[in-house]
């Protein structure tokens, strides 16, 4: 049940937000769920890389250390891995936080970011 202040309150009247000890375990209890979500970003992103580059060039990327590749080449096929493979990541990581939220009542990480960083 959610209160007039925005916190939720279990029927035992728990309040989830108020309680560290809550919160830091339900966080421990999404590191390994977390871990899982990432392997998969990975598989995805990979997945997403080929198939992009299948539409940019009809040969394989180059590795960073085949010798005949240029250096413009080596250093555009790292900046498209990196966007698809961040972005991948941070879709995955964020729906899954959602998710987790939706099926505990807990977020996995802060609620708001923090002002000093």
């Amino acid at each position: 049940m959610i209160t007039a202040d925005g916190s939720e309150v279990t029927p035992s009247g728990f309040d989830r937000r108020s309680s560290g000890y809550c919160s830091r375990a339900m966080g421990v209890i999404y590191k390994p769920f977390g871990i899982i979500l990432g392997i998969a970003a990975g598989l995805i992103g990979k997945r997403i890389f080929s198939f992009v580059w299948t539409k940019i060039a009809d040969e394989e990327p180059p590795e960073p250390t085949t010798r005949q590749t240029s250096w413009p080449q080596v250093i555009f096929v790292g900046a498209v891995q990196g966007v698809i493979f961040r972005t991948t990541r941070v879709l995955v990581d964020r729906f899954g936080a959602i998710g987790w939220n939706h099926l505990t009542g807990s977020w996995p990480g802060e609620d708001r970011p923090d002002p000093d960083e």
